[in-house]
């Protein structure tokens, strides 16, 4: 049951990060935006098919992020169809869903992961908002946020 509830939180925040702060989804970001990207390793290999949420911290609420890593462990964050992330503080949740056959699993609105079978395989220390204590900060020139994760 704590798995249904997981990937319902993160369906909302998908949805939520969306817009991006804005009146609607696919508009323009209310924040600049400045170039996000990065790569994420798990036990020293490329961590593929993983949704990377930037939630934001302090008063700055509302505002977020989102990229999805490809084959080689990179992504480039987006907000709102626009590349980059709002200047500001985040904490960093890293989830990757799969299916019953482990393969990976991208959280959509139009198809729930709850309807695939999906789970959550990411350590709830990467995962799970209430725990996960990765961090970065956005400055106006953007960044590169690597995370060298290990399942121990």
């Amino acid at each position: 049951m704590k798995v249904f509830y997981q990937l319902v939180l993160l369906i909302s925040g998908i949805g939520t990060l969306a817009g991006c702060g804005t009146a609607s989804a696919g508009s323009k970001p209310e924040s600049p935006l400045a170039p996000v990207k990065g790569n994420i390793s798990l036990d020293g290999k490329p961590l593929e098919g993983a949704t990377v949420i930037f939630s934001p911290q302090g008063s700055k609420m509302g505002d977020g992020a989102i990229a999805v890593t490809d084959a080689t462990g990179n992504y480039e964050a987006t907000c709102g169809g626009a590349t980059g992330a709002p200047i500001g503080t985040y904490k960093i949740l890293i989830s990757r869903l799969v299916d019953p056959s482990g393969k990976p699993v991208v959280a959509t609105l139009e198809t729930p992961p709850a309807n695939l079978g999906a789970r959550e395989s990411m350590p709830p220390k990467f995962s799970d908002h209430a725990v996960s204590s990765l961090k970065c900060t956005v400055a106006a020139g953007g960044g590169t946020f690597d995370f060298k994760l290990s399942s121990r």
